[in-house]
């Protein structure tokens, strides 16, 4: 006696399904719902952003050199190009590395002409600590930048739910203490 391999019935409900051959991939899931905290935008990828950060350093670093001769003002130069990189893109992470890269061109490029990177102490940690409170200015910025994104959008969110009721005192919510 001979089954029928093409047709399966172990279903819950009893109906009768073709049978999927092994080497046909399964059909595609269905689309997951948008939630509400995805953003219309995709997010950048890692290396992109990166990449990116790095060019806008080794640009950043380049027009230092060209503009001015004075090491400071140099230094504010690629500094504000760290701060306007890390309030732009949306990943700390890429930030945190660009940030990293310009420190390296400017102490390569700027401070000592070859690419070559040296500590000298004092004036090195001067260098890094105006580069950290550059990222930290451009991270603060974005993040309030987001706060304030969401905190406009939340009277749109409550204005559809409706007015609540007024909460009632606690007495009346327990009578009987």
């Amino acid at each position: 006696m001979r089954t029928d391999t093409t047709r399966r019935t172990d279903t819950v409900d009893g109906t009768v399904r073709p049978r999927r051959h092994p080497s046909t991939p399964p059909a595609a899931a269905t689309p997951r719902p948008a939630r509400s905290d995805d953003r219309a935008r995709p997010r950048t990828p890692f290396g992109v952003s990166v990449g990116i950060g790095a060019a806008a350093m080794t640009a950043a670093t380049i027009l230092a050199a060209t503009l001015t001769a004075n090491e400071t003002e140099q230094l504010l130069i690629v500094a504000l190009a760290v701060g306007g990189y890390a309030a732009t893109v949306a990943d700390t992470r890429a930030s945190l590395v660009t940030a990293l890269l310009g420190f390296g061109l400017f102490n390569g490029f700027i401070v000592n002409r070859y690419g070559e990177l040296s500590f000298d102490g004092t004036a090195t940690w001067w260098n890094l600590s105006v580069f950290a409170v550059a990222l930290g200015l451009g991270l603060g910025q974005r993040w309030l930048r987001h706060v304030r994104d969401n905190a406009a959008a939340e009277p749109e969110v409550t204005g559809l739910a409706g007015r609540r009721p007024a909460p009632r005192p606690v007495a009346e919510q327990n009578p009987g203490v």
